[in-house]
């Protein structure tokens, strides 16, 4: 029984990557659209993978409960720390991208069919799709699915458990503000050659 329910909390870890690396795309796509058909071919993905998620979780969750139970007990430091950061992804993924993913499909309703679907990417809907919150927690939650790799793998004690998820958590946080930048970056350098070739032709 415990091979069995390894084997699914492994399927569940692989499911689980694969939903993260859609989410992923997806808010990295959204910050990409430049019309309001770019945006609106991208929220059915979203809404697909939800299915997955879900599943995976339950995969993850429910195996690693039993195994748990049946083998390690709840005074291992590397289950306990693991249980309760796969519950805060849970809740950040409830909390943070899901509501971010409804508030940008309901501006884009709310844009209505008068808006042109070529033209360009509504001001207000922009703005939601571009929320930097998302860049940041897809990036967080993405290294955090590799701390817990780390925690099945190599088994740490309370101690290593704790400093392997902060390191993910800073390594996240640090990659997306880099992205962040970087992206500001580019779009001031935009401006400029704007504002230089305004000022030639004038």
């Amino acid at each position: 029984m415990y091979a069995l329910a390894l084997f699914l909390h492994v399927v569940g870890v692989g499911l689980l990557f694969a939903a993260d690396a859609v989410d992923y795309a997806v808010v990295m796509q959204m910050r990409r659209a430049g019309t309001n058909r770019d945006l609106a071919a991208l929220l059915p993905v979203s809404r697909l993978v939800r299915p997955l998620h879900a599943a995976s979780g339950a995969l993850v969750l429910l195996p690693g409960l039993y195994m748990a139970w049946a083998a390690w007990g709840w005074t291992t430091g590397w289950i306990d720390v693991s249980t309760a950061a796969f519950a805060v992804t849970a809740v950040v993924g409830r909390a943070v991208l899901a509501p971010r993913f409804a508030a940008v499909e309901r501006k884009l309703a709310s844009a209505g069919d008068g808006a042109p679907p070529e033209g360009a990417l509504d001001p207000e809907v922009g703005a939601q799709a571009r929320d930097p919150s998302l860049v940041l927690w897809v990036h967080v939650l993405g290294f955090w699915l590799f701390a817990f790799l780390y925690l099945m793998v190599l088994k740490p004690g309370w101690l290593g458990s704790l400093a392997a998820l902060a390191v993910a958590s800073a390594a996240g946080w640090a990659v997306g503000r880099a992205l962040l930048a970087h992206e500001e970056a580019r779009r001031a350098g935009g401006r400029r050659r704007a504002r230089g070739t305004e000022g030639i032709e004038a």
